[in-house]
């Protein structure tokens, strides 16, 4: 019933992804925290990038995008590592200042 929610999560993580990282860019941030920020910017625009995949892949080869999603499962859990380090590691520098 409620299968849409995933959809519009996917596109939030594009906007924040995108946002996040033309704010770094054109913001006063140097360093290693401009580093962290992009990295986490980067890595949420990943996730909208594979949904693309998933849906192109359901498109053309029939397969379900939760098959495509399950296939591509390993590198997902990589790029949530990268997040989760890229946000801890911009609140630690954050925190500094």
């Amino acid at each position: 019933q409620y299968g849409f929610v995933i959809y519009v999560s996917y596109f939030v993580l594009l906007v924040g992804g995108v946002k996040l990282i033309r704010l770094t860019i054109n913001s006063k941030v140097a360093g290693i925290s401009k580093f962290f920020l992009i990295i986490t910017g980067s890595s949420l625009t990943i996730f909208f990038i594979f949904f693309i995949f998933a849906l192109v892949s359901y498109v053309f080869n029939g397969t379900g995008i939760t098959a495509f999603m399950e296939s591509s499962e390993d590198f997902l859990y990589f790029v949530s590592l990268i997040i989760f380090i890229g946000f801890i590691g911009s609140l630690v520098m954050l925190r500094k200042r």
